[in-house]
C-alpha cells in the first residue's frame, strides 16, 4: 500500500507530473521523495494515524491477510480513541504536554486507553458510546493474542462493526468540536511543514480517501467494507503495475 505523491515543481512548471510518484506509508506522516524528472520535495499526509491504519486494513482485506485486516482495525480503533482524547482535552483548555503525557502513560495497555474514551465521551456528550460486545471483544483478543485465523466474513464482520461504531463517533465529535478536529489536524501538518523547512526542501499537502475519514461530508455517503473493496482491488493493482 502506497501513497500518491505530487510534485508541485513538475505540475507548476509542466501542469502534470509525467510519472506519479508513490511512497510506501510512514508513521510521522511524512513523505520524501524524488520524482521522475529529480525533483526532490516532502509531502504531508493530511490523514490522522487511525484514518492510514484503516485504510491499511482494507488493503489487507483486498489480499487475503484476513488476521492482519482485523489487527490494523483494531489498532485504528484505538488510535482514534486517542484522537477522541485529544480533542476533547484540549477543546476543555487542557495543554498539548498535558495531554501528551497523560496519554503517555496509557500508551501500553489497550484496557486502560478504552475506558478513558468511555469517560470522555460521557463527559462529551452525557451518555455512553457503542462498545464491542463481549463476544466481540473475545473474538478481538483471540486474534490479537492467541493467533486465530478468521475467515474472511468473520474479518469483514468483525471490521464492519469498528467501522461503524468508529464512524458514528467521528460524526458527534465534528458536531460538536470541529474547530478542535481541525486544530489537531493542522497541528499535525505544521509539525510536517517544519521539518521540510530545516532541511530546505518545497512541502506539499496530500488527501486520500479512507474508510474511516473526518472528510467524509455526509453519513449517507460513507460506504460499507465489502462496498469500497473494489476502489481498493483497482489501486492495489495499479500500484503493483507500476513497480
Amino acid at each position: 500500500m502506497r501513497m500518491y505523491t505530487p510534485c508541485m515543481e513538475c505540475l507548476t512548471n509542466d501542469g502534470l507530473q509525467k510519472m506519479p510518484a508513490f511512497s510506501e506509508f510512514r508513521d510521522d506522516g511524512i513523505y520524501r521523495f524524488k520524482c521522475d524528472v529529480g525533483h526532490e520535495g516532502i509531502v504531508g499526509g493530511q490523514q490522522q494515524h487511525f484514518e492510514i491504519l484503516s485504510e491499511i486494513a482494507m488493503f489487507a482485506i483486498v489480499d487475503g491477510y484476513y488476521r492482519e485486516a482485523v489487527a490494523s482495525f483494531v489498532a485504528s480503533m484505538e488510535r482514534y480513541f486517542e484522537f477522541f482524547m485529544r480533542v476533547t482535552l484540549r477543546a476543555s483548555g487542557v495543554e498539548e504536554n498535558v495531554v501528551g503525557l497523560m496519554w503517555k502513560q496509557l500508551s501500553n495497555s489497550s484496557e486502560r486507553q478504552f475506558g478513558v474514551y468511555c469517560y470522555a465521551y460521557v463527559q462529551a456528550f452525557g451518555e455512553a458510546p457503542p462498545v464491542p460486545s463481549d463476544s466481540q471483544r473475545k473474538f478481538r483478543n483471540d486474534v490479537i493474542h492467541k493467533g486465530k485465523i478468521p475467515s474472511r466474513d468473520e474479518a469483514i464482520t468483525q471490521c464492519q462493526f469498528i467501522v461503524d461504531m468508529v464512524r458514528a463517533s467521528i460524526w458527534r465529535l465534528r458536531g460538536k468540536y470541529q474547530n478542535q478536529v481541525q486544530v489537531e489536524v493542522l497541528g499535525r501538518l505544521q509539525k510536517i511543514a517544519l521539518a521540510a523547512h530545516e532541511e530546505g526542501i518545497p512541502m506539499s499537502t496530500s488527501s486520500m480517501p479512507t474508510v474511516l475519514s473526518l472528510m467524509a461530508t455526509r453519513p449517507q455517503d460513507e460506504r460499507s467494507i465489502l462496498d469500497s473493496l473494489p476502489d481498493r482491488e483497482w489501486q492495489s493493482n495499479t500500484w503493483r503495475n507500476q513497480r
